[in-house]
């Protein structure tokens, strides 16, 4: 697949250091770390399903060591890529080789402003299995149905942002909870309508940081809530709760440190 007339955005997050001067690699300069050869193929593979116009990926080639490219980062010991620094316009993702990637932030393009970024698909994150951040906001994905499914095949995901992403649907339950190991779950300004979906608070033994602020979520505000003893960061504002008191509940968020319900319509 090759994306038209389109340009491949490197984003470092270290954005105050020169893309052309940066190589992003976590290898200390020990020659005998380098990438396995088989994810470095991964790596070749997906660049040539690109569209490069501003050779950008101009360090994608020759050396043998993916470690040194520009936008990858390696463990320093086993020399797996372990996390990808990229934005891109009209995304196709390869990466399914990767599967000691721990890192994929895709999210927040603003080169292209007047482009709408979407993913019709993300089945192929399900093969990402040591993936830990996930990062894809303000990218359309109200085409992704299943986007839930596929991650609820990640059990390493630790902090998943989906913010802004046109997210029309939100399950209400899931058969069996397997990502547990969430801390940070943000998924605000999406156009949820339902109530507020009951697997999440199987996720009271990890999650720390839940953002569902910005939709439109009907009903009240669950006695459940208070079941998220481990909780820091909770925010439910800009929702449409109407529907009963708010749960005395939340005083069981004893470790809670910041909290916002405004913009709704429950009342206390």
């Amino acid at each position: 697949m090759v994306m038209d007339k389109s340009i491949l955005v490197v984003v470092l997050l270290l954005s105050f250091l020169s893309i052309g001067a940066f190589h992003f690699c976590s290898c200390n300069g020990d020659p005998k770390v380098i990438c396995t050869q088989k994810e470095r193929q991964a790596l070749l593979s997906f660049k040539k399903g690109l569209n490069d116009s501003s050779n950008r990926l101009s360090s994608w080639d020759g050396d043998e060591d993916c470690c040194t490219w520009i936008g990858v980062d390696c463990n320093n010991i086993t020399g797996h890529v372990v996390e990808l620094h990229l934005a891109i316009h009209t995304i196709v993702i390869l990466l399914g080789n990767l599967s000691s990637l721990r890192y994929l932030d895709l999210g927040w393009n603003y080169e292209f402003e007047s482009s709408s970024l979407y993913v019709d698909d993300l089945g192929w994150l399900s093969h990402l299995s040591s993936l830990k951040y996930f990062g894809i906001s303000s990218v359309d994905l109200h085409r992704a149905v299943d986007w839930l499914q596929v991650v609820n095949t990640l059990p390493s995901l630790s902090e998943l942002h989906m913010r802004r992403c046109s997210l029309g649907n939100i399950p209400l339950s899931l058969g069996y909870v397997n990502f547990t190991s969430l801390v940070v779950l943000n998924l605000s300004n999406n156009f949820f309508n339902s109530t507020i979906p009951n697997w999440l608070f199987n996720l009271s033994n990890s999650l720390l940081h839940l953002d569902l602020s910005g939709n439109s979520l009907q009903g009240h505000i669950p006695n459940a809530i208070g079941n998220l003893k481990s909780h820091q960061f909770l925010y439910l504002s800009f929702n449409h709760f109407i529907e009963g008191r708010i749960p005395n509940t939340l005083w069981n968020l004893s470790k809670l440190e910041s909290m916002d319900l405004s913009y709704n319509q429950a009342y206390s």
